[in-house]
């Protein structure tokens, strides 16, 4: 888990951040429950419908600094020798994971399946990330998140040609409205294969697309130089990344290059 620091410019009155605070910690747990119900009220229907309790993990460590240029030689001297800032002090935080409501169906009818189902995370129980500095309260800060809940839709079918072999395809559509992502949708629509190895097991294949993420309702900017990667496996992606971003720095000659790497959810 990563935050910034903040404080005030001493020249312009104006907040900056000064450095960047890594909590560091084991692996914390918490409690919850979860319950679900399924019927069949035919011999080809059956329903479902589950739910998993929200859970608040506390999270303990130790906070590992790392000082930010702020552009001026002084400030950075300043916050350089500032003792809040040094050596590795205790860090907690919880974070309250969402309550997640789901509900589906399956029909079966000689060899085809057909499924959907509807799910509901209750994100909104994360108002707020408190970090508390035991020993440094006046580091401490509260970052509000004001997260929103989250729908999910998905419908698949799968054949059955043969008693070893299934065919699978789906859809996912997935609505976002919270504060960090407003308006934010995507639709993924995936397919596979599946083997069948009898007593032994089986095997499975899949690949997936997203057919519209709404790009455009993030505000992002037109990159200045496009890869054009296009799709492919990953081996193959990973490779025309590496080539195209080659070429692009021989071209550019930068002076920094700055690495982003996403992260879908992990501390």
């Amino acid at each position: 888990l990563r935050r910034r620091v903040p404080s005030i410019n001493p020249f312009t009155h104006e907040v900056m951040d000064i450095a960047e605070a890594t909590l560091e910690s084991g692996y914390d747990s918490g409690v919850g429950f979860n319950v679900g119900l399924v019927a069949k009220p035919t011999d080809e229907l059956s329903l479902g419908l589950s739910y998993r309790h929200r859970v608040t993990v506390d999270f303990t460590g130790d906070a590992a600094f790392h000082l930010l240029p702020t552009g001026n030689s002084q400030i950075d001297q300043i916050v350089a020798a500032n003792p809040l800032l040094q050596g590795r002090p205790a860090l907690n935080t919880s974070i309250t994971f969402p309550g997640i409501l789901a509900g589906g169906m399956a029909y079966e009818w000689r060899r085809w399946t057909v499924t959907g189902d509807v799910v509901w995370f209750n994100w909104s129980t994360f108002h707020q990330l408190a970090l508390t500095f035991p020993e440094r309260p006046p580091l401490d800060q509260t970052v509000i998140e004001d997260y929103r809940n989250i729908w999910q839709f998905r419908a698949g079918v799968a054949i059955t040609p043969l008693p070893w072999l299934t065919f699978a395809a789906d859809i996912d559509l997935v609505r976002n409205d919270s504060a960090a992502l407003p308006g934010y949708h995507s639709q993924v629509l995936g397919g596979g294969v599946e083997f069948s190895l009898f007593d032994a097991g089986f095997l499975r294949f899949g690949l997936s697309k997203n057919l519209a993420e709404s790009e455009e309702d993030l505000d992002l900017p037109e990159p200045d130089v496009h890869l054009g990667v296009g799709s492919g496996s990953h081996a193959e992606q990973t490779a025309r990344v590496m080539v195209e971003f080659e070429k692009t720095c021989l071209a550019e000659r930068p002076d920094l290059e700055l690495a982003i790497v996403p992260v879908f959810f992990g501390f």
